[in-house]
């Protein structure tokens, strides 16, 4: 019967993730990333 792909909230979140992919292909500049990456989390 559909299982969780069913599921409201899992569409929610497959939009949201698709706008965030989206946000980032058009906005965020590719040579940053490794950047932002080498900095690790909290810093």
């Amino acid at each position: 019967m559909g299982g969780y792909k069913s599921l409201l909230v899992f569409r929610l979140a497959v939009t949201i993730y698709d706008f965030t992919a989206l946000f980032c292909d058009r906005f965020i500049d590719k040579k940053s990333l490794p950047f932002i990456f080498s900095k690790g989390p909290a810093n």
